[in-house]
């Protein structure tokens, strides 16, 4: 019965109908003799499958051992996934009626000096950005499509104390950061002078100097936000090779809200593992006293 069964249904599906995992079943259909269809088989039309080989010669039983799972404590609940809110955002080619926090940051971005690469407008509580001169126009438009599209939704966006993003949603504060990858190239020393004709050679005692550095911006945009959440959950967008951050930007405003269920659920996690620890020390001292 179970040489039909493996043949007609794939492992893994039927090892869940018995309630055992795959590798168990494997391993006792391998000590019983049963053969097990190859990696692949499934994937085939059921006219280009292997044919189906003979069942072993030996009838024995095969015994399976179950878990209970009504023993088992019940899982955590899982918070429930966010729905997509916004099909795609459309970033239009002209700012128009800029966002108040967007028309201040432009202003400053405009008037900045440059320093490595990147425009000096760290301090003076505005947006928070690390793009070069030639990303300003572009940049401000990501930053007026998202932060209306964002507020549409009951997202509130300030600018802290300590010159941050802030975005507040359900209670939660995330920090985000438009960021532009700027490379680092050394620029190398010039070579000594050549060596005169009939005067000795005397070592150089010039100090040595630093390093000098050229500061090439890239053009790659990507949006990194900052909040303490479970690993695996998405805090960065940026661009790639077949997709630019303008696309990605409903992907971001979808992001925001399950970074938040993920701040609550490692709050959650957090809270309950101490309250755990409480006990242990509880009982430890019970124990000593």
């Amino acid at each position: 019965e179970l040489f039909e069964k493996v043949w007609e249904t794939p492992v893994l599906k039927l090892a869940q109908e018995i309630g055992v995992s795959d590798v168990g079943l494997a391993k006792a259909c391998r000590k019983a003799g049963i053969p097990l269809p190859s990696r692949g088989y499934w994937a085939k039309q059921p006219a280009k499958r292997p044919p189906k080989p003979k069942p072993p010669t030996e009838m024995g039983s095969i015994s399976f051992q179950i878990l209970d799972r009504a023993s088992l404590p019940p899982r955590p609940e899982i918070p429930a996934k966010v729905k997509s809110v916004i099909a795609r955002l459309e970033v239009p080619q002209a700012l128009v009626d800029p966002h108040p926090l967007v028309g201040k940051w432009l202003k400053q971005a405009q008037s900045a000096k440059t320093n490595e690469g990147h425009l000096m407008t760290a301090g003076k509580h505005v947006l928070r950005s690390h793009i070069s001169a030639a990303q300003v126009d572009r940049s401000a438009l990501i930053f007026d499509t998202l932060i209306k599209a964002s507020e549409a939704l009951g997202q509130c966006w300030t600018i802290t104390a300590g010159n941050e993003t802030s975005i507040e949603i359900d209670g939660e504060e995330l920090k985000l950061l438009l960021k532009e990858r700027i490379t680092r190239i050394t620029i190398p020393p010039p070579p000594p002078p050549p060596p005169k004709r009939g005067v000795p050679w005397t070592p150089d005692f010039q100090p040595r100097v630093a390093p000098q550095y050229e500061w090439v911006p890239t053009g790659e945009l990507s949006l990194q936000l900052e909040a303490d959440t479970e690993y695996g959950t998405r805090k960065n967008w940026a661009d790639t090779k077949t997709k630019r951050l303008e696309d990605r930007l409903a992907d971001v405003v979808d992001g925001l809200a399950l970074i938040t269920i993920s701040i609550k659920a490692m709050r959650a996690r957090r809270e309950e593992e101490s309250r755990q620890s409480l006990i242990r020390e509880a009982r430890r001292l019970e124990r000593a006293r």
